[in-house]
Order: structure tokens, then sequence, then C-alpha cells
């Protein structure tokens, strides 16, 4: 009788330590892709603000430019960079009132 119940013990402990294994592997695993998710995702965002600042201190620097420079400008950022999905030219109205018709 104490056989077959040392044999059961041994094969519980066996259970739980392959089971406790198992779950610190698959831990490795998915911390491993979140990193690498993580940086990919801040790589990403840091990309788009070094583009904003970039676009930013253009127009500082050129408060008066056109519509075509704007596209000049802005066209190879949106081919290189899939993830901007638009940039818009939006024209500064200096008369208070805005646009007489």
């Amino acid at each position: 009788m104490a056989l077959p119940l040392g044999l059961c013990s041994v094969f519980y402990g066996l259970f739980i330590y392959g089971n406790s294994q198992e779950r610190h592997r698959i831990a490795a695993i998915f911390e491993q892709q979140t990193t690498l998710i993580h940086t990919a995702v801040v790589d990403t965002i840091n990309r788009f603000i070094s583009i904003n600042s970039t676009l930013k201190n253009i127009f500082n620097s050129f408060p008066n430019i056109s519509e075509e420079e704007f596209l000049n400008i802005t066209q190879p950022l949106l081919k290189e960079h899939s993830g901007i999905q638009a940039l818009e030219w939006i024209p500064v109205l200096d008369t208070p009132s805005g646009i007489h018709w």
C-alpha cells in the first residue's frame, strides 16, 4: 500500500515541477515578445515625434510656405513613412473675419 502511494507522490511532484517549468518557459517567451513589441512601438512613436518636430521647425523658420512648397516637403514623408496617414494644408487667414466672399 505504501508503494502505490509513494509512486503517486513522486508522479505528482514530477507533474508540479514540470508544470512550473512550463509556466516559466511561457512567461519568458511572453516577456521576450512583449519587449520586442514595446521597442518597436517606442521607436515608431519617436520617429513620428521627430518628423513632427522637423515640420514644426520648417514652418517656424519659413512662416509663409505656399501650398506647393508644403506638398514638396510632405509628399516624401508620406511615401517614406506608411504610418503617417495624412498631412493637410490649411492656410492661415490674416483677416479677422475670415475669407470675404
